[in-house]
C-alpha cells in the first residue's frame, strides 16, 4: 500500500523475502521528473514515510516548502529528506515530518527513544546520517 510517499507493508513477497523499497535521492528529484535511487531497503510488516524539501515550494528560490518549523515559521534548511521506518504509517509519517524540523542531532535523540522506529537523514551538505537500527533494513 502506497499513499504519496508513505508505504505500509504486510508480510513479505515470500516467506524469507521482504519488500524492496527505494529511497529517492533528493539531489536528483524533480517534480514529475527523473528520479534516482539512493538506497534500497528490505522491509516486512513495517511502514515507511519520507519527508523532504524537494517537491512542493512556495517561492521561486525554493527556500520555502511544505514543511515549516512552528517555532520560526521557516522551512528547515539542514536536511534534504528524512525517511522513517515504524510500526504503522501514521507514526512513520508524523515522525518523518518531526525529524525534518528537528534536524539530525535532536532527531536522532528522539528516534532512539521510540521502540520499533528507525530513521535515515539525507543532509543538504551531501552526507547521510542514520539511527542505530537502520542498518538492519538495508538490502545487502
Amino acid at each position: 500500500m502506497e499513499a504519496g510517499g508513505d508505504i505500509g507493508t504486510l508480510g513479505g513477497k515470500a516467506e524469507t523475502i521482504g519488500w524492496r523499497i527505494g529511497i529517492r535521492d533528493p539531489s536528483t528529484a524533480e517534480p514529475f521528473g527523473r528520479e534516482e535511487t539512493l538506497r534500497i531497503m528490505n522491509v516486512t510488516d513495517r511502514a515507511i514515510a519520507t519527508s523532504g524539501d524537494y517537491e512542493i515550494f512556495f517561492d521561486e528560490e525554493k527556500d520555502y516548502y511544505h514543511v515549516v518549523d512552528p517555532r520560526t515559521g521557516i522551512s528547515p534548511r539542514i536536511s534534504h529528506s528524512v525517511t522513517v521506518v515504524a510500526r504503522n504509517a501514521m507514526d512513520a509519517d508524523a515522525l518523518a515530518t518531526t525529524l525534518m524540523v528537528l534536524g539530525p542531532e535532536k532527531g536522532l535523540e528522539l528516534i532512539e527513544l521510540i521502540e520499533g522506529a528507525e530513521c535515515f537523514f539525507v543532509l543538504r551538505q551531501g552526507c547521510t546520517v542514520e539511527s542505530t537500527g537502520m542498518s538492519g533494513y538495508w538490502e545487502s
